[in-house]
């Protein structure tokens, strides 16, 4: 019974250490600049780890065949909807189209459809604050 009562209290012990680091958050979140910038730091950490294990992932190469679906081929367009991507990375992205289109996973855009896809985009954009990449049923896939 005691080894009982022991292992209550420990429960009990973990209850209260919850509520001293809730309330320890609470205390964090109204500190004023200093815990603010904490918090961005912290934030910008979790991004920094999000885009290494994105980045050259499975999941970037098929948001990028999307992404050059959606803009028609274009990488300027490519790189600005893209998650993690800004002009440094306008090589590595155009090698792994280069490797798509080599296996035919995706196919060469015309002039025109690249326009079209372009004026497409701009209208979604003035439509919407970001473009869908999970439409799959674009009406000009019917064309």
């Amino acid at each position: 019974e005691d080894d009982e009562d022991d292992e209550d209290d420990e429960d009990d012990e973990d209850e209260d250490d919850g509520a001293v680091a809730h309330a320890g958050s609470k205390r964090a979140n109204s500190a004023g600049p200093d815990a603010k910038r904490n918090r961005e730091k912290e934030f910008g950490k979790q991004i920094a780890i999000a885009k290494a294990n994105y980045v050259g992932s499975p999941q970037e190469r098929a948001d990028l065949i999307k992404l050059y679906n959606k803009c028609g081929g274009n990488l300027d367009l490519i790189i600005k909807y893209h998650e993690h991507a800004d002009a440094s990375q306008k090589a590595r992205l155009q090698k792994i189209i280069d490797e798509e289109l080599a296996k035919k996973t995706i196919k060469k855009f015309t002039k025109a459809e690249a326009e079209a896809k372009a004026k497409e985009l701009q209208q979604d954009e003035d439509d919407e604050d970001d473009i869908d990449l999970d439409d799959e049923d674009d009406e000009d896939d019917d064309e």
